[in-house]
């Protein structure tokens, strides 16, 4: 008999422990790999919605480049040429450089509604590798993904957007001009694709409210949609 007792002192904790589930194996069966997808297309849509309701709205206040979230966003010259918009304004040029930034973040605001097609297109195709690893991440862990193998897709939608864009609102003469002045005041070249820069600049904008959106879906249940939504139930989950 007591050989018995103390067979089952050590059986039981053993129960105890199995039940606790420290390894969280029996979370890994709440969804299947289809489900999870399903649920972070559902995040990507609704993070890029969320970007282009704050980013895609042409200088309309408080929205878009030029104004959104105190003008975060607005792009200006590269921090490494700054130099370049003091000696400018020095000279009496700021409202040619002022010019250039108003219509630069104006176009950049008008890239709403190609992009909302190029996500329409892209999203469904995407399949997450590992998605539980995702779920379990960082608080980015989805868009980043998303970034670490679709940005070179935004950016090259972008640059297709803003080719006329530019030519329509004058910012290739506008950036000629700047070019021009500069060399004169300095005798050296300013050396920047401003194109390619603002593309980035955009993309990367893209990207990063994106993230803003991610965080607060797995933070806020508002943010989730409908409780009977795969999105809702995925980042409900004690995941």
């Amino acid at each position: 008999m007591k050989k018995f007792s103390i067979y089952y002192l050590f059986i039981i904790p053993l129960l105890f422990v199995k039940c606790t589930d420290l390894t969280n194996e029996y979370a890994t069966q709440l969804f299947t790999d289809i489900e999870l997808n399903r649920a972070f297309r559902q995040c990507l849509v609704q993070c890029a919605d969320s970007s282009n309701a704050h980013l895609m709205i042409p200088d309309s206040v408080p929205m878009g480049f030029n104004h959104y979230d105190d003008g975060y966003y607005r792009i200006l010259l590269p921090a490494h040429l700054t130099h370049v918009d003091t000696l400018l304004r020095e000279n009496g040029f700021g409202e040619k450089l002022d010019s250039l930034y108003w219509k630069t973040n104006y176009v950049a605001s008008l890239n709403g509604n190609t992009m909302k097609a190029y996500y329409n297109e892209l999203f469904p195709t995407i399949n997450f590798a590992e998605p539980y690893r995702l779920l379990r991440g960082d608080s980015t862990a989805i868009v980043s993904y998303f970034a670490t193998h679709y940005y070179e897709g935004i950016y090259s939608r972008v640059m297709t957007i803003t080719q006329p864009l530019f030519t329509a609102h004058g910012i290739n003469t506008l950036w000629d001009e700047v070019q021009g002045v500069y060399y004169d005041l300095s005798g050296q070249f300013i050396g920047l694709n401003y194109r390619e820069y603002v593309a980035n600049s955009i993309a990367a904008a893209i990207i990063k409210e994106m993230k803003r959106e991610e965080i607060l879906i797995r933070r806020d249940p508002s943010h989730r949609g409908p409780e009977s939504g795969k999105l809702y139930q995925v980042f409900s989950s004690k995941y």
